[in-house]
């Protein structure tokens, strides 16, 4: 059995509580956009918020650079699968922004190609 994602043990969580995104994100202070991106994985909380998480449903972030390992991973795969070399740039920055964090901005000039979106 695979072993499930920070963002599918908050949603595990969140269901088993019989919890709307929106009743979730008002007992931990963010919008239920942002608690559906951390659900599908495509947003990683800052620790403040990863420690509301886990008072609320018990679930446990992972140190942050394995979560940006992780991130940077499913971005990879799916990226990866698109067709055209701007999407695959995309991937590859959104890659670079997951590893780099903070960083990213001092790392990159105006010249970086940041790809299309698929």
């Amino acid at each position: 059995m695979a072993t499930m994602t920070y963002g599918q043990q908050v949603k595990a969580a969140r269901t088993e509580a019989r919890w709307t995104l929106e009743r979730l994100g008002q007992k931990v202070g963010v919008t239920r956009s942002e608690l559906s991106h951390i659900e599908h994985d495509r947003h990683y909380p800052s620790p403040a918020l990863a420690g509301r998480i886990e008072y609320h449903l018990g679930v446990r972030c992972p140190d942050v650079p394995q979560a940006r390992i992780e991130r940077a991973i499913i971005i990879g795969l799916h990226g990866g699968r698109t067709d055209g070399r701007h999407h695959k740039q995309w991937a590859i920055d959104q890659m670079l922004r997951a590893l780099a964090g903070e960083r990213y901005h001092a790392l990159v000039d105006e010249d970086w190609d940041r790809g299309i979106a698929p």
